[in-house]
């Protein structure tokens, strides 16, 4: 029974022309626990060699026909062999001997007789040395592999960037990517032309550099964003906002969180339409039908609104938030003369010049002046329609006072 450690088993071929000492060393290592092949010429060890390389070769330097130096150097000279230690076990005990069987690539060189001990410790070193190289080499080919993988991996992620890119730049809807803390980090040229910006840039700098984004109604904004904080999404939200220039738009927004494998938000991605021909569309079409309904959502609206006579600016209609903004009871607002509310009289002069240049007003500074308040800042937008058949314009007030 061996009491060899499994650690040092291997397939050993022996070679030797004496088949005494061939079967007598291939007893003493297979009852050592070694897998043994035997060969008893040089042209049988180089097939066998060929056909299932060892682990490790025994090779005995006398032998007629091929010697143990022309094996080796055969050995060395194929692809598939190269590799394989070969451990010389000769009678020759010259030094240039050895120094032969060194420079034909062997690793080590027994002189017989031998004890066995000797040889099994030889053995075991060749061995451990040629399993750490096995490894080494498995090693450097998972090394090359994952390589492969990553260098695939990298050219499908910049195919997917390029793709992404160039649905980025053409899109006809605005798109645009911010930080899970809302700080923009890109958008493409369609939204910078929905915004009235010249160019992602300047959009990126303004929206990243201001506190209020330019939402008419900061309450949608608000349900916009508790929407998205309670899903991770949100899809066709409309609302209005401010262009650059102080218009007014309509648009359609989605936003979707992009997370990673702990489910945090790394960025969201979302896209924003201009709807505003549609909603004006039916926004003319409801008030033509109902003019009701535009009182209906005056009232919901939380800013102030006013509807007055385009002829001497009489108040005809105030919703709730214009009430409580300007400290008097909506009934008490109707009759009065709209620029009574502002602070200085100069600017309805000012407005009349605009509104017969333009026919509209959008995000004019004044000081207003409530009852019982102190005044305050607001932005001013006057649309002219037609309320009960009469021309009429159509205020709203947007406090600046906090900024």
């Amino acid at each position: 029974m061996s009491d060899r450690p499994d650690q040092t088993q291997g397939d050993i071929l022996v070679v030797d022309d004496t088949p005494d000492n061939l079967r007598l060393l291939a007893s003493m290592l297979t009852e050592q626990g070694y897998k043994v092949r035997k060969a008893i010429n040089g042209q049988l060890a180089l097939m066998a060699a060929q056909s299932a390389p060892p682990d490790l070769i025994l090779l005995d330097i006398n032998m007629p026909d091929m010697d143990g130096y022309e094996v080796c150097e055969r050995l060395k000279r194929d692809v598939q062999t190269l590799d394989i230690p070969v451990i010389f076990i000769s009678a020759l005990d010259d030094v240039l001997d050895k120094v032969r069987a060194f420079s034909v690539g062997g690793v080590d060189y027994v002189t017989k007789p031998f004890q066995l001990q000797e040889v099994l410790a030889r053995m075991d070193n060749q061995l451990t040395v040629r399993r750490l190289q096995k490894h080494l080499q498995e090693q450097n080919l998972q090394l090359k592999q994952l390589l492969r993988d990553r260098i695939r991996a990298q050219e499908s992620l910049r195919q997917a960037e390029e793709k992404y890119r160039a649905i980025f730049e053409n899109a006809i809807e605005g798109i645009f990517q911010t930080s899970a803390d809302g700080e923009y980090l890109s958008v493409n040229q369609a939204l910078a032309d929905i915004y009235g910006y010249s160019s992602a840039d300047e959009l990126i700098d303004d929206f990243n550099s201001n506190a209020i984004k330019p939402y008419v109604s900061m309450s949608l904004r608000k349900e916009f964003e508790a929407t998205l904080q309670e899903f991770g999404s949100v899809s066709g939200f409309e609302s209005q906002i401010y262009r650059r220039d102080g218009a007014t738009i309509w648009i359609r927004e989605s936003i979707n969180a992009v997370r990673d494998q702990q489910d945090e938000i790394l960025f969201y991605v979302g896209t924003v339409e201009d709807i505003s021909d549609r909603r004006q569309t039916e926004l003319a079409e409801s008030s033509r039908q109902n003019m009701d309904q535009l009182q209906t959502i005056a009232q919901a609206i939380p800013l102030p609104v006013m509807i007055s006579r385009s002829a001497d600016g009489e108040i005809l209609y105030a919703n709730p938030s214009a009430s409580s903004t300007f400290g008097i009871a909506s009934w008490d607002l109707i009759g009065r003369k709209i620029e009574t509310l502002y602070a200085d009289s100069a600017d309805t002069q000012n407005i009349t010049n605009i509104l017969e240049k333009d026919s509209y007003l959008r995000n004019y500074q004044l000081v207003c002046k409530p009852e019982g308040k102190n005044p305050f800042k607001a932005f001013l937008s006057l649309q002219p329609f037609i309320f009960d058949s009469k021309p009429a314009l159509l205020s709203i007030f947007f406090n600046i006072g906090d900024r």
